[in-house]
């Protein structure tokens, strides 16, 4: 069983060099290693988002996905069946997520850590995290420095990981299916898929009445080896047997641990309903 409040679990770290920063959160993470191994180059996949990327969700592969409204959800959506099936789930700096939303689009959140560390941080922890987990979800990385990004992007290749980042729609004049050459490689390092969220409707009110329910999303896809799909794929959400969560529902979700680093201390808190952190393991067969 684990206490409900903050925990300590490393020692305080002003004035200490960034090294030792980061190995105090290598510590951290490795307090809830994946128990999965990477036996499958592909995590499972809902069938709703079947033909949305080409060949899955694939390790050792990066998804970023843009656009005004939608982009949380679907980042959700495409990580959810992973979750569901033991996989394990990393959120840096993710303030905008909705943990009951997160269940109706199916997540586990018995298998969700989240990360919170200083921007200046950002990249030190993302290459933590994709050392140990299978999936890392984090905010746009176009404004960090491209020499840094690319390398990042072959540790993520090498580690199995899937990195999928969210950022909101270009300032460029969209051209074609919605993004230019230029903003495409704005990344430094051109991203695996680019998925672009270009349209949102809702579903569920009629005349007057009714209730919102299931969201349409008109997506455009591209590749690293330059393949568009030119006609746009619309995805639904949630799929069809989403839970829609009453008020005491709502209040337990929350995620396995959350992770943060606040007046020089990293912390740790795990969930009141005291959910055991997977111990570590060695992966021998982790994906290069």
């Amino acid at each position: 069983m684990f206490d409900t409040d903050w925990m300590e679990v490393t020692g305080r770290l002003p004035g200490e060099p960034k090294v030792e920063v980061v190995e105090s959160l290598r510590r951290m993470v490795d307090k809830v290693r994946p128990v999965s191994m990477a036996q499958e180059r592909v995590l499972p996949f809902s069938q709703d988002l079947d033909g949305l990327l080409e060949g899955g969700l694939r390790r050792g592969t990066s998804v970023a996905l843009e656009g005004e409204s939608g982009v949380t959800s679907l980042a959700l959506a495409l990580c959810a069946q992973a979750t569901i099936s033991g996989m394990w789930l990393g959120c840096l700096n993710t303030p905008s997520l909705g943990w009951a939303s997160a269940v109706e689009l199916g997540v586990d959140l018995r298998h969700v850590v989240v990360v919170d560390v200083e921007d200046h941080d950002v990249l030190d922890a993302i290459g933590v995290m994709v050392d140990v987990f299978d999936m890392v979800m984090c905010g746009d990385l176009r404004e960090l420095p491209h020499s840094k990004v690319r390398k990042l992007l072959a540790r993520v290749k090498e580690r199995g990981c899937v990195l999928v980042t969210m950022g909101e729609r270009s300032k460029t004049v969209l051209a074609g299916w919605g993004v230019t050459q230029e903003r495409f490689e704005g990344w430094g390092e051109v991203p695996d898929s680019l998925v672009y969220v270009e349209g949102v409707t809702w579903a569920g009110l009629g005349a007057g009445r009714g209730r919102l329910g299931e969201r349409r999303l008109v997506v455009r896809v591209k590749n690293r080896r330059g393949l568009v799909r030119t006609h746009p794929i619309e995805v639904r959400l949630p799929a069809k047997g989403g839970a829609v969560l009453d008020d005491a529902q709502c209040s337990e979700s929350s995620p396995v641990v959350r992770l943060c680093y606040s007046d020089g201390e990293y912390l740790i808190r795990e969930r009141p309903n005291g959910d055991s952190v997977p111990e570590r393991h060695e992966d021998q067969s982790r994906a290069g």
